[in-house]
Parts: structure tokens; sequence; C-alpha cells
């Protein structure tokens, strides 16, 4: 009897053993499991960035990054958002996507959307800003659709809109941007710049009914237009082919703008809108543009296509606008144009106006002798 009660004993004790050294077993192989997989993502994650940075130049490298994703399923280690927005932005830099591409691009999106739910929001953000960014610079056939679904799970504020309006008419779906704006509007978030964009893209494409839409849509809005969003208009109108209902709508819009302000008229484009005149022979429209800022000294290259205007006026023989805009420029400070001065000589001589050519010699040397005291 105690030879068996021995052996029972010595059973016992193995099983004890067995059972309570084998869940230590397990638990030492989790131990390792669990740290050896976050360690691993990250080596993939890296391996991953670096194939993405130059997605813009290899196609074999958007083929070695899903050979990377493939050999991730096989080793049971599961991609992050991390790892889907590497693939998204490497994409993005992209200009010229296929159809093909802008599918894969899609896929990772959506799987980047499924990887950051439940995480902190403020790290959703910080990925969903980085992906408008960089969609901004070259588009997506569907970046209208991703970006409502990243604005339903963070509000995004209307710089981003902005951003993903560029990124649409990037991919040439100006509609689609039209729809932003609109959703901005039904918000009551759509600010200047949100007008603006769609106005510039507009005019751009030479749709100037579609820009001028938005443009009284605008000022439905009543939001204030000003220097700049004029300032789209008369770069316009400033390259097409000229036609008097041009220069008369030019016109307008330097009026419009004399308006609004006066200190944003920089020289350059006092400039133009004058050299613009002068070109197609709107010399009285040159004139009053002049006249509208007289009080201030303008920069040598104004005042040269003034002397152009002057020698336009002798060249069409209307000889007192020629004399008064000379005498007004001397009034103002500038020095006398030898060859201005003799261009009006000639029309005052073939004129037999001796009187005049008496008059602006007098006062030319009164405006030389007066400057060298």
């Amino acid at each position: 009897m105690s030879s068996i009660h021995c052996n029972k004993f010595l059973l016992q004790n193995v099983f004890k053993t067995l059972f309570i050294s084998k869940p230590l077993i397990t638990t030492f192989g989790k131990r390792r499991l669990t740290t050896a997989s976050p360690r691993k993502l990250l080596d993939y994650n890296r391996s991953i960035k670096t194939h993405a940075l130059t997605f813009k130049k290899k196609e074999s490298s958007q083929k070695e990054a899903i050979k990377l994703l493939q050999e991730m399923k096989l080793n049971h280690i599961e991609p992050n958002s991390q790892t889907w927005l590497h693939l998204v932005i490497g994409m993005s830099f992209q200009r010229h996507r296929n159809n093909f591409q802008n599918q894969r691009m899609e896929e990772w999106f959506n799987n980047l959307l499924l990887s950051v739910k439940g995480k902190k929001q403020s790290s959703i953000l910080d990925k969903f800003k980085k992906i408008i960014f960089h969609l901004s610079l070259h588009g997506h056939p569907k970046l209208l659709d991703m970006f409502l679904q990243m604005n339903s799970m963070i509000p995004l504020s209307v710089e981003y809109w902005h951003l993903a309006m560029k990124g649409c008419i990037k991919s040439s779906n100006i509609q689609d941007a039209e729809t932003l704006f609109d959703l901005l509007r039904e918000k009551t978030m759509a600010t200047k710049t949100s007008y603006e964009i769609l106005i510039e893209s507009y005019l751009f494409l030479k749709d100037q009914p579609s820009a001028s839409k938005i443009f009284s849509i605008m000022l439905q809005d009543k939001m204030t237009a000003n220097y700049d969003t004029y300032q789209l208009f008369i770069q316009y109108y400033m390259h097409l082919p000229y036609s008097t209902d041009h220069a008369e709508t030019l016109f307008k819009l330097w009026q419009a703008c004399l308006l609004i302000t006066n200190n944003e008229l920089n020289d350059k484009a006092i400039y133009q809108y004058i050299s613009y005149f002068v070109k197609n022979g709107e010399l009285s429209k040159a004139e009053q543009t002049y006249l509208d800022i007289k009080p201030r000294i303008l920069d040598r290259r104004c005042f040269g296509v003034l002397n152009k205007l002057v020698i336009s006026f002798c060249q069409r023989k209307q000889l007192p606008s020629a004399l008064s805009l000379y005498y007004d420029l001397l009034a103002q400070g500038y020095k006398p144009s030898k060859y201005v001065i003799d261009k009006i000589t000639k029309v005052c001589i073939k004129r037999h106006d001796t009187e005049a050519i008496k008059q602006l010699v007098e006062i030319t040397q009164d405006h030389c002798n007066n400057n060298n005291k």
C-alpha cells in the first residue's frame, strides 16, 4: 500500500509541474510576440516610407511597397494608420496618375480611414491635414468624396476646405470645387478667398460668365470685394485681344478700384493700365487714369509711358491735350524730355502756332531754372 501511495504522490507532482510550467511558457511566448511585433511594424513602415518617397519617379517603388504589404500579411502584421499615410502621401506626389494608380490610392485612403477609427482626435486631425495639403497639389478624381469622409469624422477648418477646392480644380473637377463652395456657404463658413478661388479658376479657363456668376453671388452674400478680387478680372481682360468693349470694362474696373482703395494701387498696376490704354489708342482713358492718381509721384517707368501718351496726342495732332499733360507733368516735378519737346514743337509748327511754341519754351526754361537753383 505504501508503494502505491508513493507512486500516486509522484504522479501528482508530475501533473502539477506540467500544469504550472505550461502556462509560464505560454505567457513568456506571448510576451515575446507582443514586443517583437511593434518593432517589426516600425521596420516595415520605414521601408514603405522609403519607397513612397520615390513613387513620383518610379512605378517599381509602388510595386515594392505592395510586396511589403503582402509580406506583412503573411507575417500576420497588421498595417497601421502610419503605414497607409506614407502610401497615400507618396502617391500624391505623382502628377500624372493613371486610373489604376488613382484606384490604388483610393484603396489605401479607405484603409487609412478604417485604421484611425478609435484613435485620438488630435492624431487623426494631424493625418487628415497632411493628406489634404498633399492632395491639393495634384488632386484626385474622388477628392470631393475623400474630403467629405474626413470632414464627417472631424470637422475641418475653412482653410482645408479651400485646399480641397484647389485639389478638385487641379484634377479638372471644378464642379466638385463648386460643390464644396456651396457647402461652405450653407455652413456660413465661406470667406472672400472661397469666392476668389473659383473666380480665378474660371477666368483661367476663359469662362468669364461663370466667373461673373460667382462674383455676383459674392455681392449677393454681402461679401465685400477688395482690390485683389477686381485684380483677377483686370488681369483677365488685359490679356484678351483688344476691343472697345474690353477697354470700357477695364476702365470701369479701374474706377471700381479707386472707390475701394488708392493705397493698394502700386506703380506696376498703374503702369499696366496707362500702358494698355496708350498701346490700344484709348488716349482719353489713359489720361484720365493719370489724373485719377495725379497727386501721387510715380516711378520712372510710369513717367516713360506718360511721355508716350504726350507723343500719341501729338501724332493725332491733339495739341491742347499734349500741352496740358506736358505742363501737368512739369508741375508735378517730372524732368522734361527733349524728344517730347521736339514732338510738341513740330505739331505747333505744322499748325503755325507761334504763340504755343513761345509759351512752351518759356515754361520749360522756367522749370529748368527753378530746378537748378
